[in-house]
């Protein structure tokens, strides 16, 4: 299939030459077929000024490493990261159609979440630090009535997507974020 366009008021002083790439790359985007493979690597070889653009942009991000010589870990230790918590949150109460509200820090290993439901029924989540395995464990009330079977459930559901979440998150490669600027300075 061939879309066309009206492209000239993608012209501009430098001519056609301009709108025939736009015009290319919109044919190209919509053309390509989900069975073709992709090309091998170019062996194109730049010129000067194109090796000295490429050596800048490797010297920024190299500038932009942390210096420490020890690589950060992109796994936990345990599987489990604290600084997860919120997100796995999220992702329980969407599971049974509850939404987070606000939650409170108790303390550096504690944390309370209310969440409500679409009928506006209450939920809160305790959120714990653990000092050894699993790590983390929650504690969920669901409902007006929070000793009723239907509502036992349900908190028992949030309490296991919480947890499955968080053994996601955990299983995600990620580094916490850095400033080159926050290192001690040598002088």
């Amino acid at each position: 299939m061939v879309w066309s366009m009206r492209v000239s008021h993608l012209i501009d002083k430098r001519g056609l030459y301009s709108a025939t790439i736009v015009v290319l790359m919109v044919l190209q985007g919509c053309s390509s077929a989900p069975s073709e493979v992709m090309a091998p690597p170019s062996n194109h070889d730049l010129n000067s000024e194109q090796e000295r653009q490429m050596t800048a942009i490797l010297v920024e991000a190299a500038d932009a490493t942390p210096r420490q010589g020890v690589a950060p870990p992109l796994l936990p230790p345990n599987g489990i990261r604290w600084a997860d918590v919120p997100r796995a949150m999220s992702k329980a109460a969407a599971s049974i159609d509850m939404a987070v509200l606000r939650h409170r820090e108790v303390g550096p290993n504690e944390v309370v979440y209310q969440l409500t439901s679409v009928p506006g029924w209450p939920a809160e989540v305790t959120v714990y630090r653990l000092a050894s395995a699993p790590w983390v464990d929650a504690k969920a009330l669901v409902g007006p009535n929070p000793e009723a079977a239907s509502s036992l459930e349900r908190a028992e559901q949030l309490r296991s997507s919480f947890l499955d979440w968080m053994r996601t998150y955990g299983a995600m490669k990620r580094v916490a974020p850095f400033s080159r600027f926050d290192e001690p300075s040598a002088g």
